[in-house]
């Protein structure tokens, strides 16, 4: 007997009627039309289009297919621009605010005039490596000892900077290269490579070895460059943070320290020992605000302080006034003084971190004195030296090999 109930009769065997499968977002179904339809969105721009087919997967995958297909014809219709025109457009509202709004520029001007201006989307790897070629056959460094060429480590900020631009452009209005690289947070980023330094490369080996050393070389230099020197040397702090220190901005006479801005756009800070606090209150003297080392301080009456000419007793045409911007001439003429023409300006920090080291002073804080965001940096300046090496050796070793053998 077939089971019934009060309304009628139940046909075992026979199921219900499916649903009829629900299409995915994008897919839409017109009334009286058999096949499916498709929806893509690019920016404004809206289309439909029919996709030939009533089934739900193959209608997706279809769909798929036309959405690759109109951007493409999308990323063909869009605008070339180029890296000078691109950090015009950037610049004023991202980086001219920035105290590291000089840096910009000049690394901006220092890249067009190697290479000239060029469309970001031919960047590549092979572009990279035309650079990298051209840069060390034509770039040097300009020294009154020996033309240096450009180092691996420029050429790589250039490149970091190129990048920087480049990741502030609106992919879907303007052509790029595809992203392969993968950065340090695992991301796609543009194929800018970086040269791989070796070690021998990173290691600076040049220091002043001592204090006799360094007083020497700081007395051969003109009274008004002293302070900054000897700044240099007691704080380890880049030469464009010392030479630009403002009183009122960056000195805190009460809590005996120093705050600058330094690379990566973050603030430093460094205590003043003793001996700098004294320096530094004697060379403002009553002065509350503006520059810190400017002209004629010290007591300098050289060619660029005086405003008389010593030979013709009339009014000096070289005298300069205001902030001090370069202490390279005088500083060339005392390190040749001192017999230590590859000295630079830079080795005075080198040094601070090197002395620290050799008079056991912990690693940690060499690096929070030098303001450096890796400790692997603060490696690079801890030298011991060949002269401690030999003297360590000595006390080592009491061999009597001088002695004349019988």
């Amino acid at each position: 007997m077939f089971p019934t109930t009060a309304c009628g009769f139940w046909i075992t065997g026979i199921t219900a009627p499916q649903p009829k499968p629900q299409p995915p977002p994008h897919v839409k179904r017109q009334k009286s039309r058999k096949n499916l339809y498709g929806r893509v969105q690019i920016n404004d721009i809206q289309k439909l289009f029919s996709l030939g087919t009533p089934d739900v997967d193959e209608a997706q995958q279809v769909l798929q297919k036309k959405i690759n297909e109109a951007w493409d014809d999308h990323l063909d219709e869009r605008d070339c621009v180029t890296f000078s025109q691109q950090f015009t457009k950037v610049y004023p509202r991202r980086w001219a605010g920035l105290k590291t709004a000089k840096w910009h520029q000049d690394m901006h001007n220092a890249v067009v005039a190697r290479r000239g201006d060029f469309y970001l989307d031919e960047v590549s790897e092979d572009w990279c490596w035309d650079y990298i070629a051209e840069r060390r056959t034509t770039g040097s460094r300009s020294s009154r000892v020996n033309a240096k060429q450009v180092s691996d480590g420029t050429i790589n900020k250039e490149f970091a900077f190129v990048k920087r631009v480049m990741l502030t452009v609106d992919e879907a209005k303007v052509k790029m290269p595809p992203k392969k690289q993968i950065d340090q947070k695992g991301a796609a980023t543009y194929p800018v490579i970086k040269i791989k330094r070796k070690r021998s490369d990173e290691t600076v080996t040049n220091f002043l070895r001592d204090e006799a050393e360094a007083m020497e070389l700081i007395n051969a230099m003109v009274p008004h460059a002293r302070p900054i020197a000897m700044t240099l040397l007691m704080t380890g702090l880049r030469k464009e943070n010392v030479m630009t220190l403002d009183i009122k901005q960056n000195l805190r006479w009460n809590e005996r320290k120093i705050i600058v801005r330094q690379k990566g756009d973050t603030d430093h800070v460094i205590g003043m020992s003793d001996d700098l606090y004294y320096l530094l209150r004697e060379v403002c003297g009553e002065r509350t605000s503006g520059p810190v080392f400017i002209f004629g301080i010290n007591g300098c009456d050289c060619f660029n302080c005086s405003p008389i000419n010593k030979k013709t007793g009339k009014p000096n045409k070289l005298h300069k006034t205001g902030r001090i911007k370069s202490i390279k001439r005088t500083f060339d003429t005392a390190r040749n003084h001192i017999g230590r023409p590859e000295l630079r300006i830079h080795d005075l920090r080198h040094t601070l971190g090197t002395w620290m080291n050799a008079r056991g002073k912990d690693i940690n804080l060499i690096e929070e004195v030098l303001g450096h965001a890796d400790i692997t940096s603060t490696q690079r300046y801890l030298h011991v030296g060949v002269d401690r090496g030999r003297e360590a050796l000595n006390e080592t070793f009491r061999f009597d090999l001088s002695a004349p053998r019988e």
